[in-house]
């Protein structure tokens, strides 16, 4: 049949210039008797699609795919009918050849739903098979009423198997093409849509051998095949790393399924709210806000039926929210220039007053950064109800991480160093809080992320209070000793990440890092050989001490990244470790003296 597919493009281009219209679209030249043939196989046709649309519970335990069988023995038989009729028409051929063209169709459509019935019962290549079959006999009648809702259906499932491949660029050209078959047959006849019934060219459903259904259905039936379509470009654009029109895609694909209101509601909040994310990635807050208030307006609607799965989706569009106030807030403040135009439109509508209660710039002063921060807050809170650490460990975490990054992001805006040593004294009661709580053997991972945090935070709250005093300025005992506090909670805290990384036999160091922790390793011992020097101590035996551990932990880092030449993560630190490896006993040598002869 593929062979005769030349004679099938011939029919359907002269149907062009005459095209079909209306329901009951023109059969001339296609017998009366080859119509109700094709009328007679409808019943089978529509009880093999409705056994195919049966969900896998809908089967026995032990037989998932028996009613994908049943449909597929139907379609088969269907398909062997019309093969039958095919050959048995081949001498009218020469008269007339739109009835082998109207046969040959019918056979694409069940070579579509036969594919589409091997690939759902995990047989995918001799799915493929009926689909290549599909497409060879539609390529030349792409844009006929009959067969262009079937042919962008036959390219989308295409798109999908070879996606399900990893092989995107194949996937790409497969829906790229169904994209441009819609996109020409909507330009040539939507205008139509305004014509009295009777002479509307519409497209037929794919479900359907013989049309039944109005023009409304069957439009609004190709536009979802279309929604399809750029649901899946966006899958393979973001595949083949290029996020810009991955976006776009996901943009269409949501406000075609809000204006044609077939969505789950907060299956579409998510993936708004996951949309938002590209945009704040792209420093366009305003968008970034106009899909999370859309988002969010959307999951308000959500009924309460399976709660645990809302409350889970809830807390995904919280933590969208966070992500945003912790960005903005560290958006360093520029000259305003008014409002931004927003790059996408859904159709959800948001009140303006919606729109002005969210900031969308970098905030220039602490009344703009506290109102940012609150926002972050609020979302917190929201989801941390939700992601409790019972349950949720690794979100759990996580929201907690953004809080005490919110924290930090607010630091820059607060004058005086006692108020910010307050807000890092707040994110160190978060982590020491959930650290304990946690078994390195399963959150391993987790548990040095909040070492390491931890450590960075006392590190900083050590540097501020050292900001206080200076030589003409010195600090009094108290002062001193807590300095000295903040920085030997730092040591521990990195030391505690570092041997974290001990091998489980023998305890020691690895001499080869895992890329993961290689520049953290090294980051922990550097800082912490800089607080060793920096600790404030009036006993000479103490300071050599001090000093020595500082020579060593510089060493080390020095000796580690000359011992590993393809060490590409410490380049900028490692100058200045080597000049501190060499330098300091002579300096150590002449302080020490110094330090003594004082004391005498």
């Amino acid at each position: 049949c593929a062979n005769k597919c030349p004679n099938l493009e011939l029919s359907i281009s002269r149907s062009r210039v005459e095209p079909n219209r209306g329901m009951a679209l023109d059969f001339s030249g296609v017998p009366d008797d080859i119509v109700g043939w094709v009328e007679g196989l409808k019943p089978r046709f529509k009880d093999a699609l409705e056994e195919q649309r049966k969900s896998i519970e809908e089967n026995p335990q032990k037989q998932p795919f028996k009613s994908k069988y049943t449909a597929r023995a139907v379609l088969k038989e269907l398909l062997k009918e019309c093969e039958i009729k095919l050959d048995g028409t081949e001498e009218a051929i020469s008269r007339d050849d739109t009835v082998f063209s109207f046969i040959s169709g019918t056979i694409a459509i069940l070579a579509l739903h036969l594919g589409v019935n091997f690939v759902e019962a995990e047989e995918t290549p001799e799915g493929e098979l009926y689909f290549v079959r599909a497409a060879g006999l539609l390529e030349g009648v792409k844009l006929h009423p009959r067969y262009c809702n079937a042919y962008t259906r036959v390219l989308s499932q295409q798109g999908i198997v070879w996606s399900n491949r990893n092989d995107h660029q194949k996937a790409l050209d497969k829906l790229v093409e169904a994209e441009a078959a819609y996109v020409s047959f909507t330009k040539q006849h939507r205008t139509d849509q305004g014509c009295e019934e009777k002479d509307q060219v519409v497209p037929w459903l794919a479900t359907e051998l013989i049309p039944a259904s109005p023009p409304a259905e069957c439009w609004a039936d190709f536009e979802r095949t279309h929604t399809h379509t750029t649901y899946f470009l966006a899958q393979c654009y973001g595949h083949l790393e290029q996020p810009q029109r991955s976006a776009e895609y996901c943009q269409i694909t949501l406000r075609r399924q809000f204006e044609a209101k077939e969505y789950v509601v907060l299956d579409w909040a998510v993936n708004c709210a996951a949309l938002s994310q590209y945009y704040l990635g792209q420093v366009d807050y305003t968008t970034s806000a106009h899909c999370l208030l859309c988002a969010s307006k959307v999951a308000m609607g959500a009924e309460t039926v399976g709660e645990e799965e809302k409350q889970d989706k809830i807390s995904q569009i919280n933590r969208c929210w966070i992500k945003y106030a912790l960005n903005l807030l560290q958006e360093p403040a520029k000259a305003r220039s008014g409002a931004t135009a927003c790059a996408v439109e859904f159709g959800v509508e948001i009140t303006d007053d919606a729109r002005a209660a969210i900031p969308s710039e970098g905030p220039r002063n602490f009344v703009e950064a506290k109102a940012i921060f609150q926002m972050g807050q609020t979302h917190i809170r929201s989801a941390l109800k939700i992601l409790t650490l019972d349950g949720h460990v690794t979100d759990h975490i996580e929201v907690l991480q953004d809080q005490s990054r919110l924290y930090q992001a607010l630091v820059p805006f607060v004058d005086d160093v006692d108020s910010k040593c307050k807000l890092h004294k707040r994110r160190l009661d978060m982590l020491l809080s959930v650290v304990t709580e946690l078994n390195p053997q399963y959150f391993l991972a987790v548990v040095r992320q909040l070492q390491f945090e931890i450590a960075e935070t006392y590190h900083e709250m050590m540097s501020l209070k050292r900001t206080k005093y200076s030589d003409s300025n010195p600090p009094d005992s108290h002062a001193t000793a807590k300095i000295n506090k903040l920085g030997m909670q730092c040591i521990r805290w990195f030391t505690a990440f570092q041997d974290s990384t001990r091998e489980n036999v023998s305890k020691e160091i690895p001499k080869d890092l895992e890329d993961t922790v290689e520049r953290p390793f090294l980051v922990a011992k550097f800082t912490s050989a800089r607080i060793y020097s920096q600790l404030l101590v009036s006993d000479p035996s103490q300071y050599a001490d001090n000093m020595k551990k500082c020579e060593e932990g510089y060493s080390w880092c020095v000796k580690y990244v000359d011992d590993h030449p393809n060490c590409k993560c410490f380049q900028e630190e490692y100058p200045l470790c080597k000049e501190m490896a060499a330098m300091l006993p002579a300096k150590v040598a002449r302080e020490l003296h110094a330090l003594k002869t004082n004391l005498l």
